[in-house]
């Protein structure tokens, strides 16, 4: 692929797009003479801003590129770029119309396996994990995903860091069922205020009624507690995380961020689970879930529990979350 153009095709939520970032560094690595460009939405463009690895082909789906007319202007754009490549990382109708609109490129397309996953949380039979950056991998060489080593996301981060200090804790998610209680959030926050560690409380405007539940710690602690709830852009965002020595997260697009600029993470699954391929790829990462008979109960989460109990996360004891934490903060490690 030598001086040719390669776009890559992800349309997607904000993990996802995370998520991606391994397959752009794999090709960045194995063809640095090629063109790299990222088909992204708008929303999380920012993401990649400044990249030196990648140009960015910006998918505005609520505006100039909304519905089929704004798509007809979109495959107009990604014409004018002359890709030599298009690898289909979405694999939906979206791309599968431009995929019409685009004839004469060469297309690979991910084998998403949508069907599967969803049959085994009816089944309960789940198929050995494959990481859904395998698949990305996949989608590139053409072989099975099973075939293909996971890909650690990796988004720039500028000016480096160097030095990581303090805890972040990530309350929010997507979906309320995948929440770990926020009374949990505070009561480890406590603990590790108590332990003389500073903590940063960090969530999007979504999460602004979760302050409440932390004033009482600030008072008690004005210099070692920030909570910082708002919308922060992308490019601040990755430079903001990547100060922490160590990050404790809901299974959302935060972790997934914390984990791509190298913050070790405490990933917390309940509903999900990481035989569904979306666990952070850090080596000095941990996935923590209790591994229930009803969990997973669903690919990407839901309002409320079906079964009314919740008991995925409630019972996931903040002493084991602390002791994470201090593991990580000491090389406590067996």
């Amino acid at each position: 692929m030598t001086g040719q153009r390669i776009l890559l095709l992800r349309f997607s939520s904000l993990g996802d797009c995370i998520l991606v970032s391994g397959l752009v560094e794999k090709l960045h690595r194995e063809h640095p003479d090629a063109e790299l460009a990222l088909a992204i939405k708008k929303t999380f463009a920012g993401l990649y801003e400044n990249d030196p690895r990648i140009a960015m082909i910006v998918f505005d789906d609520q505006g100039e590129h909304r519905g089929l007319i704004g798509l007809l202007r979109y495959a107009r754009t990604v014409r004018r770029w002359h890709p030599a490549l298009i690898i289909d990382l979405h694999g939906t109708l979206r791309a599968a119309l431009l995929h019409l609109l685009l004839p004469r490129h060469h297309w690979r397309r991910l084998r998403k396996s949508n069907w599967r996953r969803r049959w085994s949380l009816i089944s309960r039979r789940f198929p050995t994990p494959v990481h859904v950056t395998s698949r990305f991998a996949a989608g590139w060489s053409g072989r099975l995903p099973e075939q293909e080593p996971a890909l650690p996301p990796r988004l720039q981060v500028s000016p480096a860091s160097a030095t990581r200090s303090g805890v972040l804790l990530i309350p929010g998610a997507a979906w309320p069922s995948k929440q770990w209680p926020i009374a949990y959030f505070a009561d480890l926050a406590e603990r590790l205020l108590s332990d003389g560690q500073a903590v940063t409380i960090l969530g999007g405007s979504a999460e602004q009624g979760f302050a409440g539940h932390f004033a009482t710690l600030q008072s008690r602690y004005p210099t070692q507690l920030a909570v910082e709830f708002g919308n922060l852009p992308f490019p601040e965002l990755r430079t903001r995380i990547a100060t922490f020595a160590v990050a404790v997260a809901n299974d959302t697009g935060l972790m997934h961020l914390a984990d791509a600029v190298g913050v070790p993470v405490i990933a917390m699954y309940g509903p999900t689970s990481p035989v569904l391929g979306f666990t952070p790829q850090g080596i000095r990462s941990q996935v923590v879930h209790l591994g229930l008979a009803c969990s997973p109960c669903t690919l990407h989460g839901q309002r409320a529990c079906p079964r009314g109990h919740h008991r995925c996360l409630r019972d996931l004891s903040v002493t084991q979350i602390h002791q994470a934490v201090l593991a990580i903060l000491y090389e406590r490690f067996p």
